[in-house]
């Protein structure tokens, strides 16, 4: 009766675990989609960091950066601490500055204005931020 018993137990665990193991497969990315996305995500910023860049260090920006008063080499470098999706929607302005016939003059002066202070913004919240831990943080 042991046995019996011992061997359904047996059969039982073994479907779970094959059912189980069956049914992740939908859930389960694979490694090589995984790389591929991370890449692609990679090379998305790359692309963005680039182009804003472009746009903060040209004549326009250059001009915008000194009306508000700040380097525009900061302002490239600090570019790098916007998050994914601020920066794509800072690529894609950018872009339309570049490429839109009618964003000229005093348009595309004051969004070139606009993205630079938005840059500063972020990177004096995040100066405060790493200052703020700095000071309240125990350090071991």
């Amino acid at each position: 009766m042991r046995r019996l018993l011992a061997g359904l137990l047996t059969v039982v665990l073994l479907a779970t675990l094959c059912a189980h193991a069956a049914g992740a497969d939908g859930h389960i990315v694979a490694r090589v989609e995984m790389q591929a996305r991370l890449r692609q995500a990679a090379d998305q910023r790359a692309g963005d960091l680039s182009t804003v860049r472009a746009v903060l260090t040209s004549e326009d920006g250059s001009w915008a950066a000194s009306r508000v008063g700040v380097d525009r080499h900061i302002l490239a470098e600090g570019v790098a601490l916007l998050s994914d999706e601020e920066l794509r929607d800072l690529a894609q302005r950018a872009t339309v500055l570049q490429t839109d016939p009618v964003a000229g003059g005093a348009v595309k002066a004051l969004i070139i204005i606009a993205l630079i202070v938005l840059v500063v913004v972020v990177v004096l919240t995040v100066a405060i931020e790493n200052s703020l831990c700095d000071a309240l943080c125990i350090k071991s």
